[in-house]
């Protein structure tokens, strides 16, 4: 099998085609409408067929790891009590800014910002700052909008 004139020849069929392509070379019918994944798995197909696929030896070992007595359907109950203890996620406070405590990280001209956020105010390299627009103006010599600068929320649409 010539793998680039296959090629060739599937990159010039439509999707529709190259379903027909899967369902003919897999024996099942595809899932996906995305070209470029019906096209790989179809050349994928026709050079296993023209290899002689997978060999006895390979099978056997996908078999032994594939075996469902091994694997478990749900994790012990001990697992999702401590999942649901450690995952409590940090909320924001009222002001939609994120809690005392946490880092905000930023570029701003080549420099990397590591701002803490406290419970009144923002730090920045040990100084302390009222509000996000005294530390932006701070860091770049102009009035900013603080949380704009900080990326706690997106410029609007013009």
């Amino acid at each position: 099998m010539e793998v680039n004139l296959q090629l060739k020849r599937l990159m010039n069929l439509s999707v529709p085609q190259l379903q027909e392509e899967f369902q003919r070379t897999s024996g099942e019918a595809a899932r996906s409408n995305n070209r470029v994944y019906l096209i790989k798995r179809v050349l994928w197909r026709l050079q296993a067929a023209a290899a002689g696929g997978l060999s006895e030896r390979a099978r056997q070992r996908a078999a032994e790891i594939a075996d469902e007595s091994r694997l478990r359907a749900r994790p012990p109950a001990a697992v999702h009590s401590e999942y649901a203890q450690a995952a409590t996620p940090l909320k924001s406070s009222s002001t939609g800014l994120p809690l005392a405590g946490s880092i905000i990280t930023r570029k701003y001209k080549g420099r990397r910002l590591e701002v803490k956020v406290l419970e009144r105010g923002f730090e920045l390299d040990g100084t302390v700052y009222g509000s996000a627009g005294a530390l932006a103006k701070a860091v770049t010599g102009s009035n900013w909008n603080g949380p704009l600068f900080l990326g706690l929320k997106q410029r609007r649409a013009t």
